[in-house]
């Protein structure tokens, strides 16, 4: 289906945006722990969200 090509797209371009955030950083992607190598890029992944706006894993 598409939402598999889709969500692999959707990483890529996100991981782009946080390598544009960490110049002349090199970052290693973990796909399967959704983390990378670098502690700087990982705080770039998500935000904190205000009481009762929490996002759960699923």
């Amino acid at each position: 289906d598409g939402f598999d090509y889709a969500g692999r797209l959707t990483e890529t371009v996100q991981l782009g945006n946080v390598a544009a955030r960490l110049p002349g950083q090199k970052i290693q992607w973990n796909a399967e722990g959704f983390r990378t190598d670098l502690p700087a890029a990982d705080k770039l992944l998500t935000k904190p969200y205000r009481s009762g706006f929490d996002v759960r894993p699923v």
